[in-house]
């Protein structure tokens, strides 16, 4: 359903979309918006904490794991690791880190998350299951250099699409300053860690993320997963190619997350329907 739901969205102008969905969705949260601001329930095993409204929650009805596909790939690539590490960039509300806390209770979390109500949800997460031992988080933007920068937010429905730049797939953003660093500085800083596998998902600056995490990167050889969304990244200087040239020349390989090869003559192909990938280094194999 989610794959046929994506491939609609490619194919109608996104104004059109937008303007159905808004209709769809103000109706849908005119009677959710009633009670609490802060709600919480079960996920995982986990008390997830998160704002009213959220649409993340609303898939929580029709899905049982948010991102299963993406959630059990991490799982199935650090399992095996012993005491894992990972790396949440654009963490939210926490939804993927709390599906790997519960399945490895072993793993230790950095999510970084530079989005006001979302990084508060999260600390509210961490505190309320005193997972403090387990996860760190980080309240500010990694990027390829270091400053202030502004951030586009949103109504508390849509901060998922809160980002460094407006991609337009939610009305009204209103942007605000936010700390940004890079990977690597946060990685020398903190005495050269090491990581397993990487998650990022923040809206088309993943390319930035990377550029800035280069030293970490080939240092380190992690796994990396990440969105590739052609409608986020439209808005940024670059294209899902320039992504993939910047991995290979890196020595790492893209693939789907069953593990189907992406090269420049197929790319296209696989973007079409899904949307995040899996990255590894060739010569950590």
């Amino acid at each position: 359903m989610r794959t046929f739901i994506r491939y609609i969205k490619k194919l109608v102008p996104l104004p059109i979309w937008n303007f159905f969905r808004e209709i769809y969705l103000d109706v849908y949260f005119f009677f959710k918006d009633i009670g609490p601001y802060i709600r919480n329930r079960n996920y995982c095993g986990i008390t997830l904490y998160y704002n009213r409204g959220n649409h993340l929650i609303q898939r929580l009805e029709r899905e049982i794991v948010f991102e299963e596909k993406l959630c059990s790939s991490i799982v199935q690539n650090i399992e095996q690791k012993g005491d894992p590490t990972v790396i949440d960039i654009g963490a939210n509300i926490g939804l993927i880190s709390t599906y790997i806390l519960s399945k490895i209770p072993t793993v230790k979390i950095f999510a970084f998350e530079p989005g006001p109500v979302q990084v508060a949800m999260l600390k509210k997460t961490v505190e309320g299951n005193h997972l403090g031992d387990r996860v760190t988080i980080y309240s500010y933007a990694l990027g390829n250099n270091e400053g202030d920068v502004a951030f586009y937010t949103h109504k508390s429905r849509f901060i998922a699409y809160d980002g460094l730049l407006d991609t337009g797939r939610a009305k009204k953003p209103k942007k605000i300053d936010v700390r940004m660093t890079t990977l690597d500085s946060w990685w020398r800083s903190n005495n050269h860690p090491h990581v397993d596998a990487v998650k990022i998902d923040t809206e088309g600056a993943e390319l930035l993320i990377l550029k800035g995490a280069e030293d970490f990167i080939t240092s380190v050889k992690p796994t990396i997963f990440l969105e590739i969304e052609p409608r986020n990244i439209q808005v940024y200087p670059y294209t899902h190619m320039d992504i993939l040239q910047w991995l290979n020349e890196r020595n790492y390989s893209l693939a789907t997350l069953d593990n189907k090869v992406i090269a420049q003559d197929n790319f296209a192909e696989f973007i079409a329907k899904e949307d995040t990938f899996v990255a590894r280094s060739i010569s950590s194999r």
